[in-house]
């Protein structure tokens, strides 16, 4: 605390003795963090707005793929960059349910590293993780994917 009183008098005293040399240095450190402010905000909108050309689909459908693997899990690529490696997080909800029925002990997350092009599609298959109950009528709970991620390969 008192390093901060001493840093504010200190700041004080050098704006009275040299007011034009301490404003200017104000003015080039508010523009500095100012750009970077604006440089980080950038690169988030444009991060969103390729993540949104990316679509992924997760659906119940043994019938596609097996009973032990019933998960189909679809990502179309919309980009014009190369996918290195993706994330999700499954949630499964009974229906009309706001509550993830997954054990508590499983976070939900998949991570694959297939290598997508731009433009192409893929599919494959993953287990259902050991839900909070044995008794659940699969093909009555809502499968959804949250918090997606991507990794681009250096092009």
């Amino acid at each position: 605390m008192v390093w901060a009183i001493l840093g504010v008098i200190a700041f004080l005293v050098v704006l009275v003795v040299f007011p034009k040399f301490t404003i200017g240095y104000i003015v080039v450190i508010g523009l500095a963090i100012g750009g970077m402010l604006y440089a980080a905000d950038q690169r988030k909108k444009e991060r969103e707005r390729i993540n949104s050309k990316i679509i992924i689909e997760i659906t119940y459908a043994p019938e596609k793929c097996s009973e032990e693997f019933p998960l189909l899990t679809t990502i179309h690529n919309g980009t014009q960059k190369t996918i290195d490696k993706w994330r999700f997080y499954l949630v499964v909800n009974k229906r009309d349910h706001s509550d993830n029925i997954l054990n508590y002990s499983y976070d939900g997350r998949f991570v694959n590293d297939k290598i997508l092009s731009a433009g192409e599609f893929y599919g494959t298959c993953y287990r259902i993780p050991k839900l909070n109950r044995d008794n659940y009528d699969l093909k009555e709970l809502v499968y959804s994917i949250d918090n997606t991620y991507y990794e681009f390969a250096y092009e």
